[in-house]
Parts: C-alpha cells; structure tokens; sequence
C-alpha cells in the first residue's frame, strides 16, 4: 500500500484487524498503518469496537423474549419495540451493521478484481489498441475451448462469451460436394440440350460454358453446374443419360469446424468493434487519440467485412454443390469435301493465279519505274568514265 493512496485502505485495514488477510498481505497493511495517522486512527476505532463486542455479555433471554401464546402476537410485539431502543438492542444493532461492513470489506477486492477483466473505461489510443489486439484473442480461446467442452458435454456452446451460438453438430455436418463428369454422346446438339434442362430442374445454374469445334467436326463442350447440394444425385443420374460416361469422380470436403471457426472469429470482432465504438463514443481527450481509435474501428470494420464475404462464399459453397461436365461427340468419320463446291473451288482458284501473274508484271513495271531513272543517271556516269581509264591504260602500255 502507498501512505499517499487513501482509496481503499478502509477496508484493508478492517480486513487486517478481522484477520482475513493472508500473511503478505498483512505485513503490508501493517507497515502502512505505522507509517498514516489516519489509518492508525481507524485501527484504533476498529479495534474498540471490536473489544466491546467481545466483552459485551449476551445474558439470558427475559421472559418478554420468550415464545409468546397464540393470542398474545400483538403484545408480544408491542413489548419488543422497547427493547429495540433500550441500550442492549442499540448494542446488538450496531454488532450486526459492524459484521455486514466487515463481510461487505473482505468480499469487496475479489469483486473489484474480477471486474478488471469485464469493464473497460474510456482511455486513449493504447486501451484502443489493446482491445483490438488482445482481446480478440483472448476471447477466440476461450470461446474454441467452450466449444470444445459444449459438444463433449452435450451444451450448445458459447461465441466470445456472448451467449450461445448456433452449433453445427447439432445442425449435422456441413459438406462441400463436387463432382466430375466425362461424356461421350452420339447426338451432341440434344445432348446439350437436356444438360441445360437438367440443370433448370434442379433449380441450379451454370457457372461457366465453353463449346468447340464447328458442325462436321469433333465437337466439345466444357461447363460448370452449380446445383442444390440435396439434389446433386439426381442431377448426376440426369447426366449420365446423355450419353456413354467415360469418366466420373465424386468428393465432399467437411466445413464444419471452418465455419464454427469462422462464426466466432466474427463474432469476436464484431465485439471489439462495438467496444471501441464506446472508447469513441466516451473519449473527450486528444485529437490524436480519436484518430487513433477511428483508425483501429476502421481495420476492425475491414476485418469484419472480409470476414462476412468468406461467410457467404462458404454458405454458398455449402448450399451449391459444382458439378464439372465434359461433353464430346462421337463423331463418324466421313468425306467432307467442304460446304464449298470443288467447281467454284477450281474457278477460284483459275481467277486467283491470273491474279497473282498480272499482279507479278505490274510490280516488276512498278519496280523499273521507281528505280530506272536512277540507274540512267549513274550509268551516264560511270560508263564514260569507265570507257576513258580502258583507252588510257591501253595507251599506256602500247607505249611501254
């Protein structure tokens, strides 16, 4: 205890004097009491009333105390009021209120100590941080370990200490289902036909289509079903009528303990988002801390958000289960000459070599005309020249 710190040294000292504090506790509270007059004081004031209780002697019961006769309730009670203002009442009064302080004092630091861990008052940017940061943690443990006991003991859990949530045992497990399919069909138009009319049967969709190929040649078509999980069989046995199944595989992935994980995330932050709420809401103190708490709402509120889309990807991906089809044809191999005839092929390709002739002798006109005037003028040139270094060196060696 601290001599400057009179907050509840009252009732340490009166715990100290009823001896309900351990050992430690106790040295303290009497090097404290050495140390404060005012603590002293109370010491002394506790302690007289606690010898006059112990010497105070409860005589024997007078016979206005005794067990009154059935008739006798009103007189009896008449006479008990003076006993309540006589000095042996007033004594016994004053006994009583004094062990209700003395109880009400030693109960009174547990109750302070447990509340540390429930309440959160207003304070600056590290409270809000320490919401954020610590608290969610805290709560995810214990809230996973409350689960945990819930299911082994047959009690619907608990989320972040919030109350009970919803429990997926008890709703049955959650299952992702997808399944694939490979198909060879004889008639690939009808075929595709009914897979789309399986589909609205079930009151599905599709997620993704893609066909190749063109009519007259091998033919595929790839696409993703999206049907109700409780009618994926039924869709499954529609498709394997469209034709021979050369390939199917089934899977189911368990979520449950995904999503029970996901809820008290969620939950949990939902939490710390309402708290720092009321950090924002109470805070009167510097700027900077309400930005602080403003900036730390804002992740939490991120967090919260990316949470809630990966909640519904997950119901969706409950709710619907994917069904991959690979639909090709069974195409008979036959002479296709083409939708073009070989006789309006031959023509075309008659009037396209003439074409390609005609165009050849116009770009080797083109060529000379572009480039002729400039072979001209260096033949003009060079050729004299040419001519006149030949007679030179011929002269030259005629001479020689």
């Amino acid at each position: 205890m601290k001599p400057a710190d009179h907050s509840g040294e009252l009732e340490q000292v009166m715990a100290y004097v009823d001896g309900a504090l351990d050992p430690a506790s106790a040295e303290n509270v009497r090097l404290h009491i050495a140390g404060c007059a005012e603590c002293r004081d109370a010491e002394r004031d506790l302690l007289r009333v606690s010898q006059r209780l112990q010497s105070w002697d409860v005589g024997e019961a007078t016979g206005r105390l005794r067990a009154p006769a059935a008739g006798t309730a009103t007189v009896a009670s008449a006479s008990f009021l003076p006993w309540i203002f006589s000095t042996r009442g007033m004594l016994a009064t004053a006994a009583g209120i004094g062990l209700l302080v003395i109880g009400f004092s030693v109960t009174q630091p547990q109750r302070r100590h447990d509340q540390a861990f429930v309440t959160i008052a207003p304070g600056g940017a590290e409270e809000a941080a320490a919401v954020s940061a610590t608290e969610p943690l805290a709560y995810r443990d214990n809230a996973r370990l409350e689960n945990e006991r819930g299911v082994v003991a047959g009690k619907p859990p608990l989320v972040g200490g919030a109350g009970p949530a919803r429990s997926p045992v008890g709703q049955g497990p959650l299952i992702v289902r997808n399944a694939r399919l490979t198909i060879v069909a004889s008639d690939f138009d009808s075929a595709r036909a009914e897979l789309e009319r399986a589909v609205q049967r079930v009151g599905g969709f599709i997620g993704q289509i893609v066909a190749h190929g063109a009519r007259g040649a091998s033919r595929r078509l790839d696409a993703t079903l999206r049907v109700p999980t409780a009618r994926l069989d039924e869709t499954v046995a529609a498709l394997r009528r469209l034709g021979q199944v050369v390939g199917e595989a089934q899977d189911g992935e368990d979520v449950t303990q995904q999503s029970a994980d996901l809820d008290t995330r969620l939950e949990n932050a939902r939490v710390s988002e309402k708290r720092l709420r009321d950090i924002l809401a109470q805070r009167t103190g510097k700027l900077s801390d309400v930005l602080d708490v403003e900036r730390e709402i804002a992740r939490v509120r991120g967090e919260i958000e990316q949470m809630e889309s990966e909640r519904r990807s997950l119901d969706r991906r409950v709710t619907y289960a994917t069904v991959t089809v690979s639909l090709s044809e069974d195409r008979k191999a036959e002479v296709n000459l083409g939708p073009v005839p070989v006789s309006r092929r031959l023509g075309n390709a008659f009037v396209e070599g003439w074409t390609n002739a005609i165009g050849s002798g116009v770009g080797a006109l083109m060529f000379l005309a572009s480039v002729g005037p400039t072979l001209l003028l260096w033949a003009l040139i060079l050729v004299p020249a040419a001519l006149a270094a030949k007679k030179g060196t011929a002269t030259f060696f005629h001479k020689s």
